[in-house]
């Protein structure tokens, strides 16, 4: 199924690094209207989370980034297949650094893209395009993956069935659901609580890694926790993540379930990895070798953990 196209790396890197000063130079009334438009098709994008997500895609396409990146693999443009990108929509442009490895390495991709994010990927697309035509011919946007050679997919633990199922006879890359989780130690400082925050609530807490549960030391007060999470109350203003506190409330409430409430964020004690938008699920261990047993079962559904300064 492989076609003659090629399309020298440098090239690629070049266009890949014009492409992140378009959107450092972005005018700010451009950028304005990119947010509305985006927010308008997808909620939960508000201005906040499409500027960190922008901030993140320039970090990529740094120059020097970029080189010290591709540095460290040999042969990265001996690729001459199709790939087909199946993206996710759970934050902006989630599924872009798939896509920037499927085009660097010489192949064609097309991409599948979710239509919870569908406008701001486009609209990068489009000025990739405009950036160097040739590189464009080599991305498609599809309703459907087909004629392919190659997959990578990302969605839930359900959907990773159908995937693998559907696409069975390729070489085929899936994410299923996965979560962040934090271990605290009690020695936290305001700053530490600070950073914490945002690992939860950053993207309303719909990222993989945001941190979904933490774990506390036996007999630790959960109560002075929350209180050191309270900054953040402007996750209150999205009206879809408030509505997710007020019917998590209400379950709490009616089931009788203990918790606490910072009137933004609910905490209560849960045996799970997941929590819902809005809820913080903790659970206290008493040694590091049963902590240690704990997470090491769980290895499979956590993307990353943090800590006061990775101890």
């Amino acid at each position: 199924m492989a076609s003659n196209f090629r399309i020298d790396q440098n090239q690629i890197t070049k266009a890949l690094v014009a492409l992140g000063r378009y959107i450092d130079e972005l005018d700010p009334e451009e950028l304005k209207e990119i947010c509305a438009i985006t927010e308008k098709e997808n909620p939960w994008f508000t201005d906040r989370n499409i500027k960190t997500a922008l901030t993140g895609i320039k970090i990529y396409l740094d120059e020097s980034n970029l080189h010290q990146w591709l540095s460290g693999y040999r042969n990265l443009n001996n690729g001459n297949n199709t790939i087909g990108l199946l993206m996710a929509g759970n934050i902006p442009l989630v599924g872009f650094h798939d896509f920037i490895c499927s085009l660097i390495t010489g192949n064609k991709v097309k991409i599948k893209l979710s239509e919870k994010d569908n406008y701001l990927f486009r609209m990068l697309l489009s000025h990739l395009r405009e950036i160097n035509p040739p590189i464009g011919n080599n991305i498609e946007t599809v309703d459907e993956l087909e004629n392919i050679d190659a997959v990578i997919a990302t969605g839930s633990d359900n959907s990773a069935r159908y995937f693998e199922y559907t696409f069975s006879q390729l070489p085929l890359l899936i994410r299923k659901n996965r979560t962040g989780v934090a271990v605290l130690n009690g020695s936290e400082t305001q700053s530490d609580f600070d950073h914490l925050a945002d690992d939860i609530l950053q993207y309303y807490g719909l990222g993989c890694r945001n941190i979904s549960k933490i774990f506390v030391p036996e007999g630790g007060d959960v109560q002075f926790i929350m209180e050191q999470l309270s900054n953040h109350n402007w996750v209150m203003q999205n009206r879809k993540y408030a509505s997710n506190y007020k019917y998590n409330k209400s379950l709490l409430l009616m089931n009788g379930k203990d918790h606490f409430d910072n009137g933004f964020m609910l905490m209560t004690e849960n045996k799970l990895l997941v929590s819902p938008v809005s809820v913080l699920y903790y659970e206290f261990y008493n040694n590091i070798d049963t902590l240690k047993a704990t997470l090491s079962e769980h290895d499979h559904k956590i993307q990353l953990i943090v800590s006061k300064e990775g101890w």
